[in-house]
């Protein structure tokens, strides 16, 4: 089964369901009927998203791409 694109395994252990996608280390979620397993797992990786986002290195404004764009008098476009 897929959800926002990713393969999920879903396995059961006791009572409960374990809902985890291979390709995201670390992002599982436990629910108590297998019905909820898609969108609990849905709004995980959504959270599982947004955190590895946050935490990338972020670029420096002289180092980012606008700064390899210089304007000069000559590079203006003519109409």
């Amino acid at each position: 089964m897929k959800v926002e694109g990713y393969d999920i395994e879903i396995t059961k252990v006791e009572d409960k369901f374990m809902v985890y996608v291979p390709e995201l280390p670390g992002c599982s979620v436990q629910v108590d009927d297998k019905k909820d397993a898609k969108n609990a797992i849905r709004e995980m990786i959504g959270l599982y998203l947004t955190e590895l986002a946050s935490k990338r290195p972020k670029h420096k404004n002289n180092n980012g791409p606008e700064s390899s764009v210089r304007k000069t008098k000559n590079s203006r476009m003519k109409k």
